[in-house]
C-alpha cells in the first residue's frame, strides 16, 4: 500500500491501535478512538501477537507459488525459436502450442523484443521572416448580380433570379 507518512492506517498508526488497547483501554473504545472497525482489529490481531510492530508492515500481493508457471525448459525452448529463427509470439506459439500471452511475456521478460527502428525527422520549410512562406492563388470568378443567395445570408425571402443582364447586352 503506497501512503504518506502521516496516513491514518499506516504500521504505526495500526501499531497504535493494538498498544491502546494492551494500555487498558477496550477493544471497541480503541477501535472508535482511532476510527477502525472491530472486524479489522480481529483481523489485524493474530499478526500483531505473532510479529508484534513488524507484522503490520505491508505485504507483497504476489502468491507464494505459482504453480502454472511455465517450466524452464519450455522458456529455453521459447528463448532459443525467438533467438535463432527470429520469430515472433504467434509463430512460436503456434510451433510450441503455447498461449501466444506467455510466449509474449517469455520474450519480453527476457529482452528479446525487437528493436524499433526510429522513424526519419519530418522535413519542415522555416522561413527567416514572417510571410515568406505566404502563397496567394487568385481565380477570376463571375459576377454575382444581387448579392449572394439565402445560403450566404440565410434569409429565404429575397430571391434573386437568375443573372440580370446590362441594358446593351439586352437589346441584342
Amino acid at each position: 500500500m503506497h501512503s504518506h507518512a502521516n496516513a491514518h492506517l499506516t504500521p504505526r498508526g495500526r501499531a497504535q491501535v493494538f498498544e491502546a488497547v494492551e494500555a487498558g483501554m477496550t477493544v471497541s473504545t480503541a477501535c472508535v478512538a482511532f476510527r477502525v472497525s472491530r472486524r479489522w482489529y480481529y483481523r489485524w490481531l493474530p499478526r500483531w501477537r505473532a510479529d508484534g510492530r513488524c507484522g503490520l508492515a505491508d505485504r507483497s500481493s504476489r502468491p507464494l507459488r505459482s504453480p502454472q508457471l511455465l517450466s524452464r525448459s519450455h522458456e529455453e525452448h521459447v528463448v532459443l525459436l525467438r533467438q535463432h529463427l527470429g520469430w515472433g509470439p504467434d509463430r512460436i506459439a503456434a510451433l510450441t502450442r503455447l498461449p501466444r500471452s506467455t510466449v509474449h511475456r517469455v520474450i519480453r521478460r527476457r529482452g528479446l523484443q525487437a528493436v524499433r527502428v526510429p522513424r526519419e525527422p519530418v522535413v519542415r520549410y522555416e522561413y527567416a521572416n514572417p510571410g515568406d512562406m505566404l502563397h496567394v492563388d487568385t481565380k477570376k470568378l463571375g459576377k454575382i448580380v444581387g448579392g449572394p443567395g439565402h445560403r450566404a445570408h440565410g434569409d429565404r425571402q429575397v430571391r434573386a433570379r437568375g443573372v440580370r443582364l446590362g441594358g446593351a447586352a439586352r437589346r441584342s
